[in-house]
This record gives C-alpha cells, structure tokens and sequence, in this order.
C-alpha cells in the first residue's frame, strides 16, 4: 500500500527519521509504502488541515520504504567529555537528545520546547 503525505501548511514540515528527515512546504507531497494508520501514527496524528494522507497506487516515483525506528534512531554516540554528563553518559543519538531536550524544557520552566 503506498500513501501519498502532502503538506497543507505554510511552514515547513519535518518528516521523521523513518521517512528520511526531509522537510515539506506547502503543496509538497512525498509517497510512503505503509499503510495510513501507520503514516497517521509516526507523523502524530496530524490534523487534516495540515497533512493529507490519502492512499494512490503503488510505484510512486521516489517512494519511500521506512526504515524502522531504531535504525533512524540508533546510530552510536560517544560522550566527549563524558563529564559534561551526569551519571552514565549516554550512548545512542536518540538518547543524548532526549536528554539535552529534556534540559532545556526544564531550564525553560517546564514548557515545551518551540
């Protein structure tokens, strides 16, 4: 099944890790070989008016086939100076910025970061 992601707001879009990192204006649409409530689930459920997903035929030019989320998200990480950690420095990407975001939200008095 391919889904067709298109973007319906001015702003830029950052697609997740699994469909590449890439950005979408508005207008722009890319193909993923998934099924919708997947697509729907990884982009966080969008509303409507911001993204359509629709399901069109599959063989899309440029089509992307996801990759799963450990390997958008696993790549290695080595703390250098592991003192600019508390405790056990971490070890993957995903979980160095989990941290650093977990930080600033706290450093910015529990708001989420813009």
């Amino acid at each position: 099944m391919t889904v067709q992601v298109k973007s319906r707001i001015p702003a830029l879009f950052h697609l997740p890790d699994e469909y590449g990192g890439k950005l979408l204006k508005e207008g722009d649409s890319i193909y993923i070989n998934d099924s919708v409530q997947n697509v729907a689930a990884l982009l966080g459920n969008p509303s409507p008016s911001a993204i359509e997903l629709r399901i069109v035929p599959g063989g899309q030019s440029g089509e992307i086939t996801p990759a799963t989320a450990s390997a958008g998200k696993a790549g290695s990480y080595a703390a250098n100076p592991t003192s600019n950690w508390a405790g056990a420095a971490p070890t993957t990407v995903a979980d160095a910025l989990d941290r650093v975001a977990t930080k600033v939200k706290a450093l910015n008095g529990n708001v989420a970061i813009p």
